[in-house]
């Protein structure tokens, strides 16, 4: 086993510098993973004579991503504009009360979307690209539920917005000519839900808006070049 570990080091050694890192048209197909939470905009409010802060209901959650991928302009060696159409999975874990026991269980929030990027990509060297730019969503689906419950809440109709746009940045590296990987940093901008907070006595006690936030990882196989 200790002899084949210097030949499999020099076999992907060989691999990386064998990567074609130089911008080109093509199309692809990508899946991966991603791991996505709710970000509330004012999130502290007072109550009771108590400070809440509603950042702390919600935590990261595990999702998917499947799609396609197209790199429709090339500008020289180095630069290209990548696009593409993709099913992804979004939202966040949650505190939520159950309300037939009135106590608080862990709860989920899953968020279906068909997402578009538009992302200018940099090729720093042959392996190594940076890329970012913009990406709009439609919303599919909202559902929530509890933790080990089978039934599940619509929340689409409470959703402020069916088109979700944000930005996306994020490296990648050509693992081979046709196969990449990639990490991307997703940044919502559009208001998921608005919400107003009122204390005892009907004041407004602070207005909170529900955005994405999520970390994308995804590998992309190129079928036509």
């Amino acid at each position: 086993m200790k002899n084949l570990t210097p030949l499999l080091l020099c076999f992907l050694l060989f691999n990386f510098m064998d990567a074609n890192g130089q911008a080109h048209k093509g199309i692809g197909i990508m899946a991966g993973a991603n791991i996505s939470r709710i970000q509330v905009a004012n999130a502290r409010i007072s109550t009771l004579g108590e400070t809440i802060g509603l950042n702390d209901d919600f935590d990261w959650q595990a999702g998917a991503q499947i799609g396609i991928t197209a790199t429709p302009l090339v500008f020289g060696e180095q630069f290209s504009l990548n696009t593409g159409l993709a099913y992804i999975q979004r939202g966040a874990s949650t505190q939520a009360l159950n309300p037939t026991t009135l106590e608080t269980q862990e709860g989920l929030i899953r968020l279906q979307y068909l997402s578009i990027p538009v992302l200018a990509r940099f090729y720093a060297t042959p392996m190594l690209f940076l890329e970012a730019g913009p990406q709009v969503a439609y919303l599919l689906d909202a559902r929530s539920k509890l933790k080990g419950g089978s039934e599940s809440f619509d929340l689409k109709r409470t959703a402020d917005n069916d088109l979700d746009l944000g930005l996306l940045a994020g490296l990648g590296v050509n693992i081979h000519e046709r196969l990449s990987l990639s990490l991307q940093y997703y940044h919502g901008l559009s208001k998921l839900a608005d919400f107003q907070f009122t204390d005892v006595n009907g004041e407004a006690a602070g207005n909170q808006s529900w955005r994405n936030r999520s970390l994308q990882l995804g590998l992309a196989v190129e079928v036509w070049q």
